[in-house]
């Protein structure tokens, strides 16, 4: 913490960072799981990936679809989201938001275990997942694109 001497004006004094940051000769940094947002306030990183979103899907063996999913805040660490129905499977799946990137928990989904990574630019997320078997065959591998609405 900065300590100001005799006549020395404290560079923190007039700083406002959030609940997620604190100043540090004048500029704000932010805890972890918490990013800087346009005004230099530390705000969760998540924050940006927590929506409603129609998701578009491509799969190889070839597959296509449509689907809506919702992506909620984990109660349990502030680094984790929830994405419903991953991959239309009416499973939900747990990733992990390292500034604008999401990645994937390895989870169970209808019998595979899927792993893969995310990120998000404005309002579109983009996702690229692989699901393997339990002899770790690639059963298919998928790019999903989330828009938020």
């Amino acid at each position: 913490m900065f300590t100001p001497g005799c006549g020395e004006a404290d560079p923190c004094k007039e700083v406002v960072c959030g609940d997620g940051g604190d100043c540090f000769l004048g500029e704000c940094v932010c805890k972890v799981g918490y990013d800087k947002d346009a005004t230099g306030n530390c705000v969760e990183s998540r924050i940006k990936f927590i929506g409603t979103y129609n998701t578009t899907e491509s799969c190889t063996p070839v597959s296509t679809g449509s689907y809506a999913n919702n992506i909620t805040a984990s109660t349990t660490d502030i680094s984790k989201i929830i994405i419903s129905n991953f991959g239309d499977s009416g499973q939900n799946a747990v990733a992990t938001v390292d500034g604008s990137k999401a990645t994937l928990e390895s989870t169970i989904l209808q019998g595979a275990t899927t792993t893969g990574d995310g990120t998000i630019s404005g309002n579109t997320l983009t996702f690229t997942y692989t699901s393997k078997s339990a002899a770790g065959v690639t059963l298919f591998t998928c790019t999903k694109t989330m828009r938020k609405i």
